[in-house]
């Protein structure tokens, strides 16, 4: 996990007798830590400036070294071929975690979702070095954010941004074609890799539970 952790377990003890004795962990997640809260207007930003905003977000506080972006491509998505783009993911998050380069995530659905029709269902350590997640409408379903599981939890803990873009424009946006006017570092089969000379700002308020993503200084 790379952080303090907190462990779950049982133990078995035989009544008759000190052994056979048995000791199982349950679960492993790391600490929950605390921040600051910060206060996010939306209505000083220019719009010009703003890459993401949403009125769904988990977590709190700043997060500005990052400088690459993992988008799933739009054009050739299939949701039957979902477990395959994990595997993809998972490839390109293993190259920038030994490079020490976090990253945002983009694509359509629940991210680590257990049913590969309503997402991507990547594993924690194929996104263990993420900073910002962005969750994408799918574009003939429409998926409520699932936010009860130990996937979830993690986010929190490491204070990792989720932003839930919807259908609807006066809750959320995303600037799509700002990604696609952005030269790519690299790619996969149904991956962008874009990578950037300065670094976005995100910016969460979790007492409002909104956010935005400002775009790299100097870009419109």
């Amino acid at each position: 996990m790379g952080t303090a952790v907190e462990i779950e377990f049982a133990c078995s003890l035989n009544p008759d007798g000190v052994l056979p004795a048995y000791f199982g962990f349950l679960q492993l997640r790391p600490m929950v830590g605390r921040g600051e809260f910060v206060e996010v207007d939306l209505q000083s930003i220019p719009p010009e400036k703003v890459f993401c905003f949403s009125q769904k977000v988990l977590g709190n506080g700043i997060i500005d070294n990052v400088k690459d972006v993992i988008v799933v491509k739009q054009d050739n998505y299939d949701q039957a071929k979902s477990a395959r783009i994990a595997q993809e993911v998972g490839a390109l998050n293993e190259h920038l975690r030994r490079e020490g380069r976090p990253y945002i995530l983009i694509g359509p659905g629940r991210w680590g979702s257990a049913d590969p029709w309503l997402g991507i269902p990547v594993r924690w350590e194929q996104i263990s070095g993420v900073k910002a997640i962005v969750e994408t409408p799918l574009k003939n379903l429409d998926v409520e954010p699932s936010q009860g599981s130990h996937f979830f939890h993690n986010l929190s803990a490491l204070r990792i941004g989720y932003f839930t873009v919807s259908k609807k424009p006066e809750e959320s946006f995303l600037d799509y074609d700002f990604l696609d006017n952005c030269p790519t570092f690299t790619e996969t089969e149904h991956l962008k890799l874009l990578r950037f000379e300065y670094p976005f700002t995100v910016k969460i308020d979790g007492r409002k539970c909104q956010g935005v993503i400002l775009k790299p200084e100097g870009m419109k």
